[in-house]
Order: C-alpha cells, then structure tokens, then sequence
C-alpha cells in the first residue's frame, strides 16, 4: 500500500488533536511548542491518553495538552540526568578493562584472539577497531601511528578511548572469563562478570535511547540480571526486569561504586519532586521504592 498521508502545519495539527478530544488550556503555547518539537515525537507520549477502540482514535475523558507536555518535559529531563551518569560510568568501565588487563598481558592485549570467547565475533570487532583507528582525528592515535609501524595499531589504552560504550559493551562481553575479568567486575561491586556483563548490555542500549532522544516514560528495556550477592546494598525489589527501574537502580550502584559522593540519587529525588504529577509506577518505580535503603 502507497504512503499518501498528507503534510500538515501547526494550526492543522492542533485543529486535529482539538478534533479527537484534546484540551488546550492556552492554544497559542501549543503552537509554539509544535515549532520547534516534532508533532510524531510528541504523539509517543499522547498515545497512551487515546482510545485506540474508539474511532478516530478519541482522547479519553477530559486530557489537556499541557498534562501530555508536562510528560514530555519530565521525560527530557530524566534523560539528560542518566545520559550523563552513564558517561561516568563508561569511562570508568573503560578504563578499568584497560588497567586489569595490561597488567597482565601487556599493551597490545586485545589482538590475541585467545582471550576471547567468539572468534568470528572477535574478527568482526576488529574490522570496525580499525575502521575507527583509521579514521581518528585524536592526536594520541596519529602520534602512534606516524611513530611506529609494530604493531600496526596503537596500545590499548588508545585504541579503547576511541570506541563508542556499545562497542565496549559487546567487547567485554566476549572477554573469556578469567581472573582479569572477575577483577574488573569486583571493581564494580559484583563478584559474577555474567552479571556485569548484562549491566553494560542494558545501560549501553538505554544510553543509545537518551542519546538519540527516544521516549524513556512506558518503554520497556532489555531485561536486567539481579546480582545475588551484591558486595554493597541493593534493591530488595527491583520490579519488573524489563522497565526502567531496573538499569536506573543499576546505574545508582555503579555510580556509588565509582564515586561514592555522587549526586545522581539527590537528583533524580530533586527531579521527581518538580514533577509530582508524574506517576512513577509507568517507569517500574515500587510504590514503597523510598523506604529501601538502598536510597536513604
């Protein structure tokens, strides 16, 4: 079937939403909001407020535009916070991967094939390893590269500055286990590598998310591994695996691992208070989740 949706501007779009129920409390503000944010980025959060039984898809009872953008707002908001916590701990992930194996194996670690689960896997790595080697502009990698030629790629600690947390999260999880990696996952609190593994994997894809600005509010996400003994306090309800809940609990555990003083608990509480309309429960949150200790 052929796509013939028409275009539509500001005042049809508004005209359409009033059409099926919606509520404005003050139009002109709608109008521009839908300048300079996508109407379809905007339908995500609108979506759960319709009938979708009904025809034409109706608003149910009396929903205002504001209640929706209120949503939208907070979930802008609440990804801007986790993006930037998940830059700490990427960085610290890296690093200590870099430090634990050094150690042991030296600078060029990561081109012996045998420390590593998933030959074909491993092969691949490598191609997009050297794609973005060839391609940098950092001033550490052309320094190597204009210096020496054996090994034709930089030291680790180079190479792995320059990669993206889903390559990383992919790369160790096809680390062989073994004493550097039990190191590095202990280094985070876990006693399990597994555990840390699937951490990495699902921060990664919700890093992704913030940072392509997807919905985070009614979304579910890969599902997070409960680690059975945590080396500090954990969740004694985690909720539903798959909802956000879950990662942002992990991210809270990497973080005070990382840094002990960090703010990421008082800001998310800070953000939670400004916006307290916003049902928690569409995000996994436990309605007794303040009474752990894990957030006191």
């Amino acid at each position: 079937m052929q796509y013939s949706k028409p275009s539509y501007s500001v005042q049809n779009q508004i005209e359409r939403l009033k059409g099926k129920g919606l509520q404005f409390e003050k139009e002109y503000e709608a109008e521009s909001f839908f300048q300079y944010n996508n109407y379809y980025r905007w339908k995500g959060y609108a979506y759960h407020f319709q009938d979708h039984n009904a025809l034409n898809s109706l608003f149910t009872k009396t929903t205002h535009f504001e209640t929706i953008t209120e949503i939208y707002n907070f979930d802008r908001e609440l990804r801007s916070l986790i993006f930037s916590s998940i830059e700490t701990i990427e960085i610290a992930l890296k690093a200590q991967i870099i430090y634990q194996y050094s150690l042991v194996y030296g600078s060029h670690w990561y081109l012996n094939p045998d420390l590593f689960r998933d030959k074909r896997m491993y092969l691949d790595s490598m191609k997009v390893l050297f794609g973005e080697v060839s391609g940098s502009k950092e001033m550490f990698i052309g320094h190597y590269l204009n210096k020496y030629n054996d090994p034709s790629l930089p030291p680790v600690w180079s190479c792995l500055e320059i990669v993206s947390f889903g390559y990383m999260s992919k790369f160790f999880k096809n680390l062989k286990g073994g004493n550097c990696k039990k190191d590095v996952a202990q280094m985070f609190g876990l006693a399990d590598p597994n555990i840390l593994d699937n951490w990495i994997q699902c921060i990664s894809v919700l890093r992704n998310i913030c940072a392509h600005h997807g919905r985070l509010w009614r979304r579910k996400f890969l599902p997070v591994t409960i680690p059975k003994n945590p080396s500090k306090c954990f969740v004694n309800d985690i909720g539903s695996p798959f909802d956000l809940y879950a990662p942002i609990c992990c991210i809270k555990y990497l973080s005070d691992r990382i840094n002990p003083n960090n703010d990421f608990k008082e800001k998310l509480k800070i953000l939670l208070n400004k916006y307290p309309s916003i049902d928690t429960k569409y995000l996994g949150f436990p309605l007794d989740w303040k009474q752990e200790m894990f957030w006191k």
